[in-house]
């Protein structure tokens, strides 16, 4: 059915409504209902939302660690330790060499980094495609009751036109 044929129809609809007579209250009770159902699925995708930046938050604080407090004996113990291991000048120019041959580019660095976008990315499509679908379902369900409430309005319309017409022909035939 069009979008044009619906609109007919629901026109009609409120044409039969206003000679029957019947209360438009229930109508928007109805709308009003469905309307607050829509609000709360919306509150509640905004407060998913505001979890997954909890969560992202969260995820980042928990990748630091706090240091741990040593008493002075151990303090003492690894002093002792650290000292048997000191290098001499030319051990740490070695080590220093070494480690210079293994520093990350700059070019590097940026290839990593989009990459870590790009996971990052990815998984932000995924939470949002997963709540755009929860939505496009809440709303779907909303749209099928809202047609369910129409049609039974429609019949209720039918079933007060017929005893309408009903009630003028017995009228019609006592004057008679």
């Amino acid at each position: 059915m069009t979008r044009s044929e619906m609109e007919v129809l629901l026109k009609d609809i409120d044409l039969r409504m206003k000679r029957l007579g019947a209360t438009v209250e229930t109508m928007d009770g109805r709308l009003t209902r469905v309307e607050s159902r829509v609000t709360d699925i919306d509150s509640r995708v905004s407060g998913v939302a505001a979890d997954v930046k909890n969560i992202q938050l969260w995820t980042s604080k928990t990748d630091q660690i706090l240091p741990t407090l040593v008493t002075k004996t151990e303090l003492s113990a690894r002093l002792a330790d650290l000292e048997s291991r000191l290098v001499t000048k030319t051990e740490l120019a070695a080590r220093l060499a070494d480690l210079e041959s293994r520093l990350v580019t700059k070019t590097e660095l940026s290839a990593r980094l989009a990459d870590l976008e790009s996971r990052l990315g990815a998984r932000l499509s995924s939470v949002e495609s997963s709540l755009e679908s929860r939505l496009g379902a809440r709303i779907e369900e909303a749209r099928r009751e809202a047609r369910l409430l129409n049609e039974d309005v429609r019949g209720d319309i039918r079933l007060l036109a017929e005893h309408l017409a009903g009630v003028l022909e017995q009228r019609d035939r006592n004057r008679q």
